[in-house]
């Protein structure tokens, strides 16, 4: 019994041997490793704290050491200070020396509070204050660029481990409407690649030699914003860890116009980018926190070019009583979400636009007239006013009975103070006496007093056959129309006014005097050719010191009065007449004659040429009888060579060249002093002289010419 205790102990003992070689045979193959490297935080160029983690086989004696060799790229500081320095969750103590740093290589001391260190597996921790930086370059653990070397005193090489740098990108600001820049920067991307910024954002660009950019986009929705490299490198690649991807936010836009405004202006409010497919519910839009409107929802549709149902557009009125000053206008949609503005309420405005005292009929037709008048202001005579009323009536208009009058439609929206206005009041009765007035108002509105009171007759209008030498009198005028050719029969109206409806003087010279009656003729007839237009005038109308030779037709067919080519002046029956290619507003003046010639050959009365000669005339020829009679005689022989010369333009050019001589005579005589006058007629009286002398001395030699 005792032999066989004895024999089982010593089988026992024999297993427990191999047993125990076993296993001091195989820890050493198979548990010494780097099972682990973390960088916090794990982005590129980002300063982080290190955490690797071990496992050894050996244990590790006082005074031994752990070294770490980071990978090229990573800044290692050339002093680590033993305080940022813990293995297996033990700090360096006092007496424990700080970590020696040679290049990538940190050694570390085992603390002697830890000492001796057991085998196993264990953290050693490096924190983020020590100031080792990540490269800055991003790349994948599988990429194998980055790996870290973990050796010990106690056993040599422990092994090597591969870990990834991430790269990074942030934007500023996180969110806005469409008008929103924004700045996108990133790290660790491929060093000079281009970079395309998508999803909510978008913008281009490219990194540089380091991998880094900073660029700017623009918002386009919301939602996440990606990055994508030229090396084909984004934020969604197969990264162990998370790239943190920003997100944007895209704001409504609202938008008000005008800006600014007085209590009772209507405005126009438009939002952008609300929620598609929803409404702005009522009174989801509020002015200084108060409720504006809508009075019923707007249906959200699209306004601008993206073709998304999230836009609107209103009007509201600024109400009426209302502080002063800065007030946010507020939009809310059915979704809650919303988008601002601000608009300015300016202080009451209490002043109407002043009256018009200028109103005036300058011309019509068998059924309309024609009205004049000068823009007041918004306040006064200052600014634009808004909008004018324009009334008539067969009976005088006063302030009583302004209501009662008819009010025009499609008056015209009223121009800046002082702008010259029309308006034609159509659907009148012919031969029929009108009276007008007006109001004008501003935005308020505040109306302005009324206006004052013209009135005029529309004319008879008078038949106008189809034929040749069409002949046509105005009985109430006394002007005659004769057209050339009338093509299509029709109606001919004749409207005299005393309000000259030309904005400017006459074009032709500052001395003309218009008489002051003044034809609007008009036709529904249509007419070829030219046509003749005959006036009436009075003998009352010639003033003293006028002649009724100097009596000419002028057209008005815009801004100024033009001369009318004269044809004939009857100063028995008190008529001129004029030919004219068009029908427009007409009237007489008196105005010394025109130079005809030099006018067709220099093209315009206020060529400086005939200037000359008209003040060579002025001065000199008509001051004298012999001058007076020459210049009469040219006026009654110079209309048909003026004509013809107008029709025959190529003769334009030998006309100016024979008018030489005499130009540059009246050009001496009217631009010269007295004593410059006598010193050029002395000079010439010493060259013909001269001259005279010579050629009798050549004479007496016999020579002959």
């Amino acid at each position: 019994m005792r032999k066989i205790f004895t024999s089982i102990v010593r089988v026992l003992l024999a297993l427990a041997l191999i047993a125990g070689l076993v296993a001091v045979t195989a820890v050493p193959a198979s548990a010494q490793s780097v099972n682990s490297v973390t960088p916090a935080p794990a982005t590129a160029s980002a300063t982080a704290g290190y955490t690797v983690n071990i496992t050894t086989t050996v244990s590790i004696p006082a005074a031994g050491t752990i070294t770490l060799t980071f990978p090229a790229g990573t800044a290692v500081p050339t002093v680590i200070n033993k305080a940022y320095v813990t293995v297996a969750g033990v700090g360096l103590g006092v007496t424990d020396p700080h970590p020696a740093v040679i290049g990538q290589n940190v050694t570390i001391v085992i603390p002697a509070a830890a000492a001796p260190l057991a085998a196993g597996t264990f953290n050693v921790v490096i924190a983020q204050a020590a100031g080792i930086t990540n490269p800055p370059i991003a790349k994948t653990a599988a990429s194998g660029v980055y790996t870290m070397a973990v050796s010990t005193s106690a056993e040599g090489a422990i092994g090597t481990l591969a870990y990834e740098i991430l790269p990074a990108y942030a934007i500023n600001p996180t969110s806005g409407p469409r008008s929103t820049t924004v700045t996108v920067t990133g790290v660790g991307w491929t060093p000079g690649a281009n970079v395309t910024i998508g999803g909510a954002l978008s913008g281009v660009g490219a990194t540089t030699g380091t991998g880094t950019f900073t660029l700017t986009a623009q918002p386009v929705g919301s939602g996440s914003v990606t990055i994508l490299d030229g090396a084909g490198q984004t934020e969604s690649i197969p990264w162990v860890g998370a790239v943190t991807v920003p997100t944007f936010t895209l704001l409504p836009t609202v938008t008000s116009n005008p800006g600014s405004g007085n209590p009772g202006i209507s405005v126009t409010i438009r939002g952008y980018d609300f929620t598609s497919g929803g409404n702005i519910p009522v009174n989801g839009i509020t002015l200084g926190g108060v409720a504006w409107g809508p009075a019923s929802p707007i249906t959200l549709t699209t306004l601008d070019a993206y073709g998304v149902n999230d836009d609107f557009q209103t009007t509201l009125q600024v109400p009426l009583v209302i502080t002063p000053g800065v007030k946010t206008v507020q939009v809310t949609d059915s979704a809650a979400k919303q988008g601002s503005t601000t608009f300015t309420v300016l202080p009451p405005d209490n002043t109407p636009p002043a009256a018009v005292t200028n109103l005036a009929v300058i011309g019509g037709t068998g059924s309309s007239l024609t009205l004049r008048w000068t823009a007041r202001g918004d306040d006064g005579n200052v600014g634009t006013a808004s909008q004018y009323d324009i009334r008539y009536s067969t009976s005088a208009i006063t302030a009583g009975n302004w209501n009662s009058a008819t009010q025009c439609v499609g008056e015209p929206a009223p121009r800046t103070a002082g702008s010259t206005e029309t308006f034609v009041v159509r659907g009148l009765s012919m031969a029929t006496n009108y009276h007008f007035a007006l109001k004008t108002a501003d935005e308020v509105p505040n109306w302005s007093p009324l206006s004052n009171v013209p009135s005029a007759t529309t004319p008879t209008p008078i038949q106008t056959p189809k034929g040749q030498d069409v002949r046509v009198r105005d009985r109430v005028t006394g002007v005659v129309i004769v057209f050339w050719g009338v093509k299509n029969a029709g109606w001919t109206t004749v409207f005299e006014s005393q309000v000259n409806p030309c904005v400017q003087r006459v074009r032709v010279g500052k001395k003309a005097r218009l008489l002051g009656k003044y034809y609007n003729i008009s036709t529904t007839a249509t007419y070829i050719g030219p046509l003749t237009v005959t006036i009436p005038y009075n003998d009352s109308d010639i003033l003293k010191g006028e002649e009724e030779e100097e009596l000419q037709m002028f057209a008005c067919t815009g801004t100024y009065w033009d001369n009318v080519p004269k044809s004939s002046f009857d100063t028995v029956n008190n008529t001129v007449t004029g030919v004219s290619k068009r029908l427009s507003f007409f009237g007489l003046g008196v105005a010394p004659p025109m130079c005809f010639i030099a006018t067709s050959a220099y093209g315009s009365y206020l060529d400086s040429h005939v200037e000359t000669l008209r003040d060579f005339r002025d001065s000199y020829m008509v001051t004298n009888p012999v001058g007076s009679a020459l210049v009469s005689t040219y006026y009654k022989l110079s209309p048909p060579v003026a004509e013809f010369i107008d029709d025959h333009p190529a003769l334009k050019p030998i006309v100016r060249v024979a008018l030489l001589p005499t130009v540059a005579m009246s050009t001496v005589a009217v631009n010269t002093t007295s004593a410059e006058k006598v010193a050029i007629v002395g000079s010439l009286a010493l060259v013909s002289v001269a001259l005279a002398v010579w050629l009798r001395r050549r004479r007496d030699k016999g020579v002959i010419y």
